[in-house]
Parts: C-alpha cells; structure tokens; sequence
C-alpha cells in the first residue's frame, strides 16, 4: 500500500526528476492507497462519487488549488523545449508570452480552493500531477519520431497512430495552419 507523498515520488521518479514541479502536489495526504480514482479534472462531485466507489484516493492531472495559481509559471518549461530543438531564445520566449499572462490573469478568477476543500471534508487523499506525466507523454512521443525520423509533417502523425493510446483514443489528429503574416 502506498501514502500519496509516494505516488507523487513515482511520477517524479518516472522522469528521473528529484523535485515537485509547482504544478504539481500533494492537496490530502492520505496513507493505506489501494484504490484510485485517476481522472483528467476533478469536481467535487467526483470526490463524492470515489468515496462512493469506496476509492482511498483521488489522482487528477491538470493543477488545482496552489498548484493551478502556479502553473503559469511552468510555461517557460516550454522555452527550454524550443531551444532544446533550435529555436532561438528571443523567439521561444515571444511565442509563450500571451500564454502564460491569459494564465497568470485567469488565475485571478478562480476560486481555487473548493476542490481541495470538499476533499477535506470527504477525508478524501487528493493528488494532483501534471508536468511529470506531460514529460513522460513528451519522452514518448519525441521517441517514436526519432524512431520514425519522418520528414513531412503527415509522417510525424503516422508515427505518433503507431503509440496504442493515440490509436485507442475518439479524437484522431486533425492538423490545422494558421496564416503567419510578417510584414
């Protein structure tokens, strides 16, 4: 059996990283975790429904409460990518700008407590790990083209449908361009 501090301990572990990314925490600690509920967003209402089921814990992905106030800040995560990937500071850093501001602004309008508070009350463990699982999907996925080495753009989508959860999953890629006009 597993405490929560040790699920979030796995994620990190699974991407060789030694600290909690700030978009990602521990919300309630809880120990003697046999049964999770794991879900993309959680409500209340999915609280309610894992006590139900008799789950000892809760997982989300996206961030909540502190964790959500400081996901802004792990957009720059995403500079580093494009650098990694030879894209020029100056233009990585322009490309996230408005991003990261509409987060750090949204994050003025959300009462980010309920969730975490709810799962107070329900006595309900609640975890939340977004970037170690981001990192881990990214590894994967940058893998697979490496694999693939394709050169056109249709390639690349060839080669992430090879993965078993892109080929399970309802929504297919849909490739979309945006018109760029530099003047």
């Amino acid at each position: 059996m597993l405490d929560t501090n040790e699920i979030l301990n796995i994620a990190l572990d699974m991407v060789d990283w030694n600290s909690i990314p700030a978009d990602s925490a521990v919300h309630v600690h809880g120990k003697n975790i046999k049964k999770v509920m794991l879900m993309i967003d959680v409500t209340t209402a999915d609280l309610m429904l894992a006590k139900h089921l008799g789950c000892d814990a809760v997982i989300t992905h996206h961030p909540i409460g502190v964790s959500a106030i400081n996901f802004y800040k792990v957009i720059d995560r995403h500079i580093d990518y494009m650098k990694e990937n030879g894209v020029s500071e100056e233009t990585a850093r322009s490309s996230v700008i408005d991003l990261k501001r509409k987060l750090e602004i949204r994050n003025h309008t959300q009462i980010y407590s309920s969730v975490i508070d709810s799962a107070k009350l329900l006595e309900m463990p609640l975890v939340n790990i977004h970037q170690p699982c981001d990192e881990y999907a990214r590894r994967l996925i940058s893998q697979k083209i490496l694999e693939r080495k394709p050169n056109l753009v249709s390639g690349i989508i060839t080669a992430l449908e090879e993965i078993p959860e892109f080929k399970k999953a309802e929504k297919k890629f849909k490739l979309l361009m945006e018109n760029l006009i530099h003047i």
